[in-house]
Order: C-alpha cells, then sequence, then structure tokens
C-alpha cells in the first residue's frame, strides 16, 4: 500500500482531528489559545517517537519544535516541515461561524490557513511511521505568523540552514497546486493630524485628516503591481469623532506583500517619502 493510499483510508481521522483543532480558537493575540493547540499537536508527535519541544516566545505563544534525530551527525540532514500555529480570526468567532462540513469540504475560522496543514503534516509523519523509523525531519511551528515573525526570525533561520530541504504547509494556491515560494511582509501605519473645526460654521478654519490619509490610500495603493508580486492593502482607517466635526485625527493600517527584498525596500521607501496631501495636515 502506498502512502497516499495509507492517508484515503484514513480521511475521516483527518477530518476529525481538523475539526478537534479548529475547535481551539488560536488567534495571534491570544498566546493561552495557540498554547492549547500546540500541546494538542504534541500529543499527535510524541506517540511517532519524536523529541518534542515547547519554546517560550515572549508575549506570544510557544514554538512547537519537534525532532527525529539522525542516527549520527555524518549522516543526511533533515527536512523541516514548516507551519503555524496562529489565526487571523479573533477570538469568538468560532460562536458565530461554527464548523460545518457541506460534502467533502470542512468550514470553520483556520481551517484551510493553515490547521489543515497540521493535519497534514502530522498524517504524512504517521503514515511514515507505519512503515518503520522516521527519516530525520524536524518539525517546525510557530505561533505569530500572521503578525509578526521577529521574535523567533534567527532561530526560524537557523533551524532552516540546519535543514536539507523546507517544506511548508501552508494551503495550496487554487486548484491545488503546492506553494513553492513564500512572498515577504510589511505592516505600516499611517497617522494624519489635522485640524477640527465646526463643518458648518468653520469648515474652512479645519485641516480634514480623514480626506488627507484619502490621498495617501490612493497613493500607496498605486505601489501594487501584480505582475511583480507586490501589492498594497489599505484594511483598516480609523478617524473622526462626529460627522459635524472637521476631523483632527485618522489612521490607517496598511499590509504590503512582496516577491524581493528589493521590492519591499522600495515600497518601505515609498511610504517614508510620503508628505501630506491636505494643507494643514502633518502625516
Amino acid at each position: 500500500m502506498s502512502h497516499l493510499e495509507w492517508c484515503r483510508q484514513r480521511t475521516a481521522e483527518m477530518a476529525a482531528l481538523l475539526e478537534e483543532l479548529v475547535a481551539i480558537e488560536s488567534p495571534s493575540t491570544h498566546a493561552a489559545g495557540v498554547a492549547a493547540l500546540a500541546r494538542r499537536l504534541v500529543r499527535e508527535f510524541e506517540p511517532l517517537g519524536l523529541q518534542v519541544e515547547l519554546l517560550p516566545v515572549a508575549g506570544a505563544g510557544p514554538i512547537l519544535r519537534a525532532r527525529a534525530s539522525r542516527a549520527d551527525e555524518t549522516g543526511p540532514r533533515p527536512v523541516m516541515l514548516l507551519g503555524h500555529l496562529d489565526t487571523v480570526w479573533p477570538l469568538g468567532t468560532l460562536a458565530a461561524r461554527p464548523v460545518r462540513v457541506d460534502g467533502d469540504r470542512l468550514y470553520g475560522p483556520g481551517a484551510y490557513d493553515m490547521k489543515a496543514g497540521l493535519v497534514v503534516a502530522a498524517f504524512a509523519l504517521r503514515a511514515l511511521r507505519a512503515r518503520g523509523p522516521l527519516p530525520p525531519v524536524t518539525i517546525f511551528f510557530t505561533p505569530l505568523e500572521e503578525v509578526d515573525a521577529g521574535p523567533y526570525l534567527s532561530q526560524m533561520e537557523a533551524t532552516m540552514r540546519e535543514s536539507a530541504a523546507v517544506l511548508g504547509f501552508e494551503p495550496a494556491w487554487p486548484g491545488g497546486a503546492v506553494k513553492t515560494e513564500r512572498k515577504g511582509s510589511g505592516s505600516f501605519i499611517l497617522r494624519a493630524r489635522g485640524r477640527a473645526a465646526h463643518a458648518g460654521a468653520d469648515l474652512t478654519r479645519g485641516a480634514n485628516a480623514i480626506l488627507d490619509l484619502a490621498h495617501q490610500a490612493l497613493r500607496v495603493s498605486a505601489l501594487t503591481d501584480v505582475e511583480r508580486g507586490l501589492t498594497v492593502n489599505v484594511g483598516v482607517i480609523r478617524g473622526g469623532i462626529r460627522p459635524n466635526v472637521v476631523p483632527e485625527h485618522a489612521e490607517a493600517e496598511v499590509d504590503v506583500r512582496f516577491r524581493t527584498l528589493a521590492d519591499g525596500r522600495r515600497a518601505e521607501e515609498a511610504f517614508r517619502a510620503l508628505v501630506p496631501a491636505v494643507p494643514g495636515v502633518s502625516l
């Protein structure tokens, strides 16, 4: 029996584990939820003979690292299985959007990105273990992928350098194509400070911070070049206190993704070069 057929015969088990993992809400900002998910996965990996560790990360849930050691240091380097424990879904989403199964698809917050990938990794290792000892492998599941890998970036890169290959278990592209690269990302906050005034009696004395950010949103969005793999998304904008007051404050949160580090740096330079468009507003 092939490894793939072994897994196909366990589709129901895989779906049951996925439903269990989705039920453990683990937004990046909820360290306890991320830790609970990590502990549940420890129960999957320890019976395979892996050496499992939960490595603390300040202000976040832990890194889950598990290893099947080489018989000797001259043997083949391990393959690194990379994934993340956190999701983008706020705590409480599950109550509003519970897990449901529709035909051969399972829906739930975090199911696709990327708890299904964690299940695939676990069952791939189970399939290998069913044939004998595991080959050299390192599991590295991170707690902050959706927001900021900075606290453990050097540790992750060091583990990558020790590996013969790194396999990412992020979800497939539409159509099922395997992802072979990951984009870089940047998060920017634009803050505008203007001058408050009554919108009816004193409009011209005001300096509209929201209006300025509207100009900035158009400017940064124009950096997008889909063919190059550079995208800019103004995802959150807030400001003002009421409709009849010229807003003194406004801010926008912007997500940037890029295929090359050079494009990422150019985007950062473009953000730093922004100047106010509305007289009386500082940016």
